[in-house]
């Protein structure tokens, strides 16, 4: 085919976890959770030889485009397309006619799984036709024509030493059980998730209770009940008053379940940061790594996002990772992450509830960061697709000190604070409208055609209302098709929106 692109799965056997591990508590670092953690962390690596380091494998078990003379009509063939051409794709699945046989297989592969080389937690079952996968579509978040049949998890029971909290770069405290290790589902397993305060008061556990975890495939152990109350009961556990990390205030939004930290320099959050930060739709600074951010935060010199700017050569050489070149290159990138506009800056600053295409509608709205860190509530609310859950997170963000102090930092290092201003064709044919893309489109990415939107004068929104100029449907739309049809807004297939904006 001319244009083939394979989508599949990352994972890793239990023998290179293993080695993995042994390797890392060899360098005197963390061991990973479980496989998928390592995975997950190897492919965000930006050092290549980090993540070919690690022996990944790949399975594939779908496709986004094809394009060329080859076709299939059938799921499975396209599986038998990918083996042809020297894709590996599991071994572990059948074709079957009947709802019976699915089950019937479910069943049978119980006892398969076990004696599989990585993990797996259930099967995946897919309407073979591909004519049916046109029929049926997709959700939001997932085709109407695949189903996931899991397995229950394998438990085992121990004793609760202790419920210690953890703080993610977005300033979540999340608790986690501190356990007696126990041998559980191929591995042995001292922490277990307790995913938040809400579910450490429903399961009402305490240091040494003893209880029930559970582990289904390479998904992270977690507390499923209390077996036995320890004797005498220990108290309640309670949230944190104060980050346990930096001693921060902790607030606890309305409505929401989770605690937070709000010291955007608390140095738990710092390193999780800086790496959103360096992330390419952020200030986009190449080099600026897992195992960088680790070393240069854990020596002190970099204790906030500024830090990075005041970074020599001389800093950098004193780092096992770095020789003369290395450190060069870095230096001229964080030196260009400079100039990168105002709408990658402030969605590099991780504010909670804003994602890259929030930022840039905040920067387009405000021009400039003293505009947008003085704005109040009302003023955000009245930027389009800005509601009162978002603003109240931009408008709180920026009235703490610890915020404000960074941005004089980062100003006075010399970053950008504008943002382009954006030249809008007097008469575009969208000028106006806002336009919604479902489905996968063909001949663009997302990130691209909503980029045309705005080039020719309208506005590329995520949700559809009876405000919506378009609704453009591309392959295996979503909801958002029907809901178009339901409220009596105009669609547009991909060859008609390029026609509309006068592109072939």
């Amino acid at each position: 085919p001319d244009v083939f692109e394979v989508r599949g799965e990352v994972y890793m056997d239990r023998e290179t976890f293993k080695a993995v591990n042994e390797g890392q508590r060899k360098l005197g670092k963390e061991p990973f959770m479980n496989p998928r953690n390592c995975c997950a962390g190897s492919l965000r690596q930006k050092d290549p030889h980090v993540t070919a380091g690690r022996r990944l494998r790949f399975f594939a078990h779908s496709y986004g485009q094809l394009h060329g003379e080859e076709r299939f009509t059938a799921h499975s063939d396209f599986l038998a397309l990918c083996r042809d051409r020297g894709f590996d794709v599991s071994k572990a699945n059948r074709r079957v006619r009947r709802i019976e046989d699915v089950l019937e297989y479910y069943e049978e592969f119980r006892e398969e799984l076990r004696k599989l080389p990585y993990d797996v937690d259930g099967l995946v079952v897919k309407i073979d036709s591909l004519e049916e996968h046109r029929t049926l579509g997709m959700t939001a978040r997932s085709p109407r024509w695949a189903l996931a049949f899991k397995y229950p998890g394998q438990q085992a029971t121990t004793r609760l030493k202790d419920v210690i909290f953890s703080v993610g770069r977005t300033g979540t405290v999340t608790p986690a059980a501190d356990l007696e290790p126990v041998f559980c589902a191929g591995v042995t397993i001292s922490s277990a998730t307790l995913h938040n305060f809400d579910e450490v008061r429903r399961l009402d556990a305490r240091p040494g209770d003893t209880v029930v975890i559970e582990r289904a495939g390479e998904v992270i152990p977690r507390v499923v009940k209390v077996a036995i109350p320890g004797k005498p009961r220990a108290a309640q556990v309670q949230p944190p008053a104060s980050c346990p990390v930096c001693g921060g205030k902790i607030v606890k939004e309305e409505e929401m379940v989770a605690y937070r930290c709000i010291n955007p320099s608390c140095p738990a959050q710092v390193k999780r940061g800086l790496l959103h930060f360096a992330s390419r739709d952020a200030l986009d600074i190449e080099g600026l790594g897992e195992q960088v951010v680790d070393q240069l935060v854990d020596s002190g010199r970099v204790k906030d996002y500024a830090d990075v700017f005041s970074l020599t050569k001389e800093d950098l050489l004193r780092l096992e990772l770095f020789a003369d070149k290395r450190a060069q290159n870095l230096l001229d990138r964080i030196q260009a992450a400079k100039e990168r506009p105002l709408s990658r800056l402030v969605y590099g600053l991780g504010i909670r509830q804003v994602g890259d295409r929030t930022a840039r509608d905040l920067a387009e709205a405000f021009g400039e960061l003293d505009r947008l860190a003085s704005a109040s509530q009302d003023d955000l609310e009245r930027v389009p697709q800005i509601g009162p859950i978002v603003a109240a997170s931009v408008h709180g963000f920026f009235r703490q000190p610890q915020a404000k102090r960074l941005l004089e930092r980062l100003v006075g290092a010399g970053l950008r604070t504008t943002e382009p201003e954006r030249r809008t064709p007097a008469g575009g044919p969208l000028l106006g409208k806002s336009v919604v893309f479902t489905g996968e489109l063909e001949s663009m990415t997302r990130e691209e055609a909503e980029e045309l939107v705005r080039k020719n004068g309208g506005t590329a929104t995520s949700s559809v209302s009876k405000k919506t100029g378009y609704v453009v449907i591309g392959r295996d739309p979503g909801s958002k098709a029907a809901k178009a049809a339901k409220l009596g807004v105009a669609t547009l297939d991909e060859p008609g929106f390029l026609k509309l904006i006068g592109r072939s």
